[in-house]
């Protein structure tokens, strides 16, 4: 069984009509509609990320959701704080490299090889969507890059005038 965690945003108008979707269009309910994928963790290495990544939404939110709930808000203001949590465990701590070799398998380095690498990874797609956040909020534009929207209207009007548009973001848990 794997323990996989996804970062998700979507884009609405104001008057809350969804312009971005999923390129492979998997959510059918219509909560879950026009969310894509950020950043996504896959493995049972990452529960502490999992874990960390709620309790900062539940901070900003001042909500109390757990690592039992399947979709959980994510209010903007709580991403900086995700970012930089994804920026330390980037690299483990010393205590936490002996921790790992002391199984002394070669396994071990290779999971913390994948771990840092998924963090650092991951902390550089939610940097762009913070970048992208302020070019929109200070200079009312967007770089697209790995944003959906299938409608090639609605595509022109977000880049014409992106501040028009809200975000919604959500943590999606998967078992």
């Amino acid at each position: 069984m794997s323990l996989d965690i996804y970062l998700e945003a979507r884009i609405k108008e104001k008057s809350g009509r969804i312009i971005s979707s999923d390129i492979d269009q998997k959510y059918y309910d219509e909560e879950d509609e026009g969310f894509f994928e950020i950043c996504s963790w896959h493995s049972r290495l990452f529960c502490d990320v999992r874990t960390r990544l709620i309790e900062i939404s539940n901070t900003y939110a001042g909500m109390h959701y757990t690592d039992s709930d399947f979709a959980i808000p994510v209010p903007q203001k709580a991403l900086r704080g995700m970012y930089e949590y994804l920026i330390e465990r980037a690299c483990l701590h010393e205590g936490e490299i002996f921790e790992v070799l002391q199984g002394g398998s070669e396994w071990k380095w290779i999971e913390k090889g994948s771990y840092e690498k998924m963090n650092l990874c991951n902390a550089e797609k939610l940097h762009d969507l913070i970048w992208n956040l302020n070019l929109i909020q200070y200079e009312n534009t967007i770089l697209l890059d790995g944003i959906y929207i299938p409608d090639k209207r609605d595509l022109a009007l977000l880049e014409k005038n992106p501040a028009a548009y809200d975000w919604e973001f959500r943590i999606c848990n998967s078992y």
